[in-house]
């Protein structure tokens, strides 16, 4: 058995000057993380997959439908609905294709929970539509997907909404598309009050409450307070602070791997702290693998060197019709679908082999 070494690469990653939620939560999660995605020697592992496109599609239906359908008669909603949504869809559509070529990826109408995002998607439209023309006359409507910047501190951001209740209470919402949402994780919340933040800087008003919308359009509410805001910003300036303090080439000192920040992250073949610290059951329904080829005909076998609860096994997949690979030669697997058989693992279209979509022979 050979020993797994991994040299860590060497970064470069463009310095971070403005700052949104998003890349603020990354910050948050895994600092190296964010120094692999600047760095754009490394933006051909930034793939998309089908529950991120789902979810832009959703996104990307609920801003911009309430306007494009407002005047449609109630006969034709759901005839016009449905075109706006298979138009969005097959960009995306096109986009994975793109991502993942030459893998032979699943058309958007098999993508998981298609029919029912589609359905609660249009349900949820309907329902912005009928709130819209319920504020007309109201002194103002909710801010949908505006652009705020706080100049001061180079921060900036678009907020899904920005309501003003009746009672005056300012309120900022966040729609998210996934099935599963409940209540306000921290770092949903950390992006909630960083648009607070910037709404207070745009308005001089500030929000009282943060909500989260899911899929099903159940909300979650918090209240919150100035010195919440104050807080967060502290936060937000000190972390891009850190960031940009570090010494050429020690970003590998900012790598925090875990489960949550981890499982989706482009970049996980390439950092070392990450295939030390994995674990099989990090990954659900999936695995990812270093192993050394044993055997090659129909089947691969590896003897695995990580994950570290898989060490001294081996597991075997069916060679992909691509498989350029020899016996003794040590492969990174990243996404291999679990069976019932703990040492066989599929490789879907989504998978990777040393960084490379795989074409396989299903």
């Amino acid at each position: 058995m050979s020993e797994y070494l991994l040299i860590p690469p060497l970064l470069n990653p463009e310095e971070i000057q403005s700052c949104s939620p998003s890349l603020a939560n990354q910050l948050a999660a895994c600092s190296y993380q964010t120094a692999f995605a600047r760095d754009n020697r490394f933006d051909r592992l930034d793939r998309t997959n089908v529950f991120q496109l789902r979810g832009n599609v959703i996104h990307e239906i609920t801003a911009e439908g309430p306007h494009k359908l407002r005047d449609v008669p109630d006969d034709d909603f759901k005839k016009e609905f449905d075109e706006l949504w298979e138009k969005e869809s097959e960009v995306h559509y096109q986009r994975l294709q793109k991502d993942w070529f030459p893998a032979s990826v699943p058309h958007f109408t098999q993508w998981p929970e298609y029919a029912l995002a589609k359905a609660r998607t249009r349900k949820k439209v309907k329902n912005i539509i009928q709130k819209i023309r319920n504020s007309e006359g109201e002194r103002r409507g909710p801010a949908v997907e505006e652009w705020l910047e706080d100049p001061q501190h180079n921060l900036k951001g678009k907020p899904d909404r920005i309501e003003t209740w009746t009672d005056g209470t300012v309120a900022v919402v966040d729609i998210k598309t996934g099935p599963h949402q409940e209540g306000i994780k921290p770092e949903q919340r950390r992006q909630l009050i960083f648009y607070a933040h910037l709404w207070r800087v745009n308005e001089n008003q500030i929000p009282e409450k943060i909500v989260i919308e899911n899929a099903k359009g159940d909300r979650f509410y918090e209240d919150i307070q100035e010195s919440d805001i104050d807080d967060v910003v502290t936060e937000v300036l000190e972390l891009r602070e850190s960031f940009n303090k570090v010494a050429e080439g020690n970003y590998e000192s900012l790598a925090t791997p875990s489960k949550e920040s981890c499982q989706y992250c482009a970049y996980r073949t390439q950092c070392n702290l990450f295939w030390k610290t994995y674990r099989e059951d990090w990954d659900g329904w999936r695995v990812s693998i270093i192993g050394q080829i044993k055997e090659i005909d129909d089947v691969v076998v590896l003897d695995v060197v990580s994950p570290s609860d898989m060490i001294n096994t081996e597991v075997r997949f069916k060679k992909p019709d691509d498989f350029l690979f020899d016996i003794s030669d040590q492969i990174v697997v990243i996404d291999a679908e679990k069976t019932t058989q703990t040492e066989i693992v599929k490789i879907k279209w989504d998978s990777l082999i040393n960084d490379t979509p795989v074409v396989t022979s299903n």
